[in-house]
């Protein structure tokens, strides 16, 4: 288990439980594709702690700057769970109902968290758009994850990891 820490309660914004890194019990971020969602989920947590942050000081500029940025990188890293992971997993029977769960968590994600004006949304609203997002992040670290890693064979994290790479070539100016 990788280290937390906390954001102490400031102006009456709660604390929420962030990483700098999230958990890794069973390696699975050596599997390339799992890293790589991984170290943009983590991103996402130092984001979020961010803009928690910034809410709790009273700085909404400072918060929706980074909120911005937690959207650039969102819009990205859903595609490539989508199109890599959730498309690999579908192949197998069982996962139906899973992937459902999750694909309506990004679907919430686009609708609502992509959309925000930042900027003059109500902080409370925020918090609300990112304890949703903090939930749906974990259960993709510490269920999706995990549970990929034992499912998948070699062929299908190679078929991952060409969707990735992919990604990262049309990315590239």
């Amino acid at each position: 288990m990788r280290a937390y820490s906390t954001l102490e309660m400031t102006n009456g914004v709660s604390s929420c439980w962030c990483t700098a890194e999230m958990c890794d019990y069973c390696d699975c971020r050596d599997i390339g594709p799992i890293g790589e969602l991984g170290a943009e989920h983590d991103e996402c947590f130092r984001l979020m702690a961010a803009i928690r942050s910034s809410l709790a000081s009273g700085d909404r500029d400072a918060a929706a700057a980074s909120f911005s940025v937690l959207q650039l990188l969102l819009v990205a890293h859903l595609d490539l769970e989508e199109r890599g992971i959730f498309t690999e997993l579908a192949r197998f029977g069982g996962w139906h109902d899973y992937l459902a769960e999750l694909s309506t968590d990004h679907a919430y994600v686009r609708a609502e968290l992509l959309r925000v004006d930042s900027a003059t949304a109500e902080p409370a609203l925020l918090l609300e758009m990112l304890d949703a997002l903090k939930a749906h992040v974990q259960q993709e670290e510490y269920d999706l994850f995990p549970a990929s890693r034992l499912a998948l064979d070699d062929s299908g994290w190679a078929r991952i990891a060409a969707v990735h790479g992919s990604a990262r070539t049309t990315e590239e100016p």
